[in-house]
């Protein structure tokens, strides 16, 4: 048998099938990078700046083995199959997101750069940055599309979708 465990990506590959899932929950040294398996013997590698090692053990390991099937299992159902879809789509939706509002960020650093009339204020642009910022986040922090938890969306976001709306005291800074 052949496995390879990346425990800083959490993937876990055995005889070419590779599956992703936390790994973080089993009792393996915190500063171990990936362990690869060859047959009858095993080479470590660590973060940092150790040397790897070689080993002709892997029973520390053996946990992380024995949920793999059930992991492969779950990887492969339409259950899955439909998670990934979602997460994508949702993903798709945050892009959107992300999209629709690169104009509002080139704009006002054009102005800030020129020293123009100013489109935001101080404080909804730095809105506006850290809401991109949050929906960059999305996919690190939420593995699972149910998860999600999408940032507010700030109120100079609102005003640029719906202009006609706009009261003068809520008008760009000019």
């Amino acid at each position: 048998m052949h496995f390879f465990i990346d425990l800083v990506e959490h993937i876990v590959t055995v005889d070419g099938v590779t599956v992703g899932w936390d790994l973080s929950e089993y009792d393996v040294p915190g500063n171990v990078s990936t362990f690869e398996w060859l047959g009858e013997s095993g080479i470590v590698t660590f973060k940092g700046d150790k040397e790897p090692e070689e080993t002709r053990n892997y029973t520390r390991y053996q946990p992380i083995l024995d949920d793999f099937e059930k992991q492969k299992e779950f990887a492969l159902s339409p259950v899955a199959d439909n998670e990934q879809k979602r997460y994508q789509r949702l993903v798709a939706q945050r892009d959107k997101h992300l999209d629709e509002t690169d104009w509002m960020v080139m704009r006002e650093n054009e102005r800030r750069i020129m020293k123009t009339n100013r489109f935001l204020s101080d404080k909804d642009f730095f809105e506006l940055l850290t809401y991109r910022d949050d929906l960059r986040k999305l996919p690190q922090y939420y593995t699972h599309s149910n998860d999600w938890v999408w940032p507010k969306v700030p109120q100079c976001v609102i005003r640029a979708r719906n202009p006609e709306r706009v009261k003068p005291e809520q008008a760009p800074v000019v």
